[in-house]
């Protein structure tokens, strides 16, 4: 949201409307992108088999042939499924400048600064993503091979459905398992080992999914509200080097301000830095929003 020298001081204070702004966008936008971002057709993950994974178990690593694979298909995953979710976001947050004063002012989001940061994002991801899933895989592949009973066929078909979701959600999924064998096996002394497996892995399996939707509501509201204030931040620093807007335009902190605001950004409410500086948030510093997953927060640019 950006506030002129000139205009009139509303009623409702100024962080209420940028806040209404941010919610509403995600309030549209967020359950398309959600969906698709929990859609298991052609997911990146894919490319990871079980054969990838027996030999994961009995060498401790996932190949180097693997892991490229995967950064291949979580580059064109991006591509297809956040890069029209990013383009979406720039255009709006762009909106309120275009429409206040210069209607007739083309800021393509694929040219300059705003096309950059979508690849510099892009790739990103890709690397995080990849990263993430290989030091997950190694970690839940060397908690798996303790359970001495199991073949490695049987702990490929646990970790499977795993694929894709966060180092701890790994975790916590194996956890899950296990404690649900251990279950079974105490209530159920007498069945076989084999059909107490397929029904734990049957409750991982049910549990994994709704982790991976999770975490596609995660990767939707974040990557929505980096698009968002980073499209902001963008075309307001093009429009002061247009000469659009003033040069002293300064940017300013805003929390949603409710009880769900973590103690990070509620200390950064209100702050009020120049526009090429960063705001200094907890063990990192920012431009702008979100200092972290799910974070909420917006900026107002007040021209001085």
């Amino acid at each position: 949201m950006i506030l002129f020298n000139d205009e009139i001081k509303k009623d409702i204070p100024d962080y209420m409307l940028a806040s209404k702004q941010f919610r509403d966008f995600l309030n549209q936008k967020e359950p398309k992108l959600i969906r698709l971002l929990a859609s298991r057709r052609g997911d990146p993950s894919d490319v990871i088999t079980y054969a990838d994974l027996r030999e994961a178990i009995e060498s401790g690593e996932l190949s180097e042939d693997t892991m490229q694979m995967l950064r291949d298909e979580y580059s064109k995953w991006i591509t297809r499924k956040l890069l029209p979710a990013w383009e979406a976001a720039i255009n709006e947050a762009q909106k309120e400048l275009k429409k206040k004063r210069y209607k007739e002012w083309a800021y393509n989001p694929f040219e300059t600064a705003a096309h950059e940061w979508m690849q510099e994002r892009s790739a990103e991801l890709v690397v995080d993503i990849t990263e993430q899933q290989r030091s997950a895989l190694r970690a839940v592949v060397q908690r798996a091979v303790l359970i001495t009973h199991s073949s490695p066929d049987a702990l490929a078909q646990v970790i499977r459905p795993m694929v894709g979701l966060y180092p701890q959600q790994m975790t916590a999924n194996l956890n899950y398992y296990q404690n649900a064998l251990e279950k079974l096996q105490e209530s159920n002394p007498y069945a076989s080992l084999e059909s107490l497996e397929r029904k734990a892995r049957h409750m991982a399996q049910m549990y994994a999914e709704k982790q991976h939707r999770y975490r596609a509501q995660m990767i939707a509201r974040t990557e929505l509200s980096f698009a968002y204030n980073h499209g902001e931040w963008i075309a307001s620093k093009q429009a002061v080097k247009d000469g659009m807007l003033k040069p002293t335009t300064k940017k300013k902190w805003v929390s949603a301000r409710d009880d769900r605001v973590c103690s990070y950004c509620e200390a950064m409410d209100g702050v009020t830095i120049n526009m090429d500086d960063e705001f200094q948030g907890y063990k990192k510093s920012v431009p702008c929003p979100p200092m972290h997953p799910h974070c909420r927060c917006v900026l107002i640019y007040v021209e001085e």
